[in-house]
Formats: structure tokens, sequence, C-alpha cells
């Protein structure tokens, strides 16, 4: 059986397929696939005023140079008002992140019987994340869902503007996979 199962994966890699990392959060009722090739951190990941509770960290194995991750958080509706947050967010990013600062793209979206929206846009980082006295250029995909009345399942694809276009196949391939799961 173990012959068997070694010879499969030896195909399977021969084949190109990459093994991905599955997430499923039953209180948040999602699951998805991780981006090809990124990894969990195992390091706690400790709740901030801005992305509430963080439930998972998942790296590009270049994360040093690309930026690559993926974090997912459970956070209150800033206000608890999902229209006046949804309406207001991009120019909130825009007083944080100031001239480096660039909307590309905004839309809603649907998962299942939940709302949600999608936000995509430039800022500075540090080469690492985001960060507003960063100077090196970074892409950002931040998807919202909601989760009733008061809360929000937020998903943060990014990585430097550099590296977004070999990064952009990989987020967007995870973002496919997004499911309720019951």
């Amino acid at each position: 059986m173990r012959r068997l199962l070694a010879a499969g994966v030896l195909v399977l890699t021969a084949l190109g397929v990459a093994w991905a990392e599955n997430f499923v959060d039953e209180d948040l009722r999602i699951g998805f696939v991780a981006p090809k090739e990124f990894v969990r951190s195992q390091d706690p990941l400790e709740p901030s005023d801005a992305l509430g509770q963080p439930k998972a960290l998942f790296l590009s194995p270049d994360a040093a140079e690309t930026g690559g991750m993926l974090v997912v958080h459970h956070m209150d509706i800033p206000g608890g008002d999902y229209d006046n947050f949804k309406g207001l967010f991009a120019d909130q990013l825009a007083g944080v992140f100031g001239e480096a600062y660039q909307v590309v793209e905004q839309k809603d979206v649907k998962l299942g019987d939940r709302e949600g929206f999608v936000l995509e846009f430039k800022c500075n980082g540090d080469g690492l994340r985001p960060k507003p006295d960063g100077d090196i250029p970074h892409r950002v995909r931040w998807l919202f869902i909601r989760d009733g009345d008061s809360k929000l399942i937020g998903l943060i694809y990014t990585a430097r503007e550099s590296a977004w276009e070999t990064m952009k196949p990989k987020f967007t391939a995870s973002e496919r996979t997004l499911k309720t799961v019951e």
C-alpha cells in the first residue's frame, strides 16, 4: 500500500501537480484551498484593532522576496453598518496609505447566500507586508464576506507589486475554491 501511495505521489509530482493546504473553519463556515505552494504559518497570531481575530496566515515559500501571503481574519463591522463600511473603506485606506494608495478594482461578491465585496489596491509596504511608512510597492486583494449582521470574514491576498503577476494566478485559483461549509 505504501509503495502504491508513494508511486502515486511521484506520478502526480512528475505531472506538475502541486499540493496545497486546505483551510476549513467550521465557526466561520468557510473553506478554501490555500494558494499553490503556500504553507500555513505555525506562529501564533495576535488579535488587532484593524483585523480583529486573525484565523490563519499562509506564506509563499519565497515570501522574503515576494511578500506573498494570505491572511484570514474575523472582525466586527466597523461602526456596525456594513453598507457604510463598504462605501467608506477605500477612502479610509487612502487616508492610511497616502499618495502611494491607488484603487485597482472594487466589486461585489457572493458566497452562497452571504454578500461581500473585494477591494484590490496598490500601496506601499516594507517588502514583507503593506505598511504606510514603507517604500516598496505592494498590491493587495482584500475580500470581505458578511458573517451575520455584525461580523466580517476577511481574506487578504498580498504581494510586492513586482511579484504580483506571478502571485495573481495562485491567488485567483485559491479565491475560486472559497466555499461555504456546514
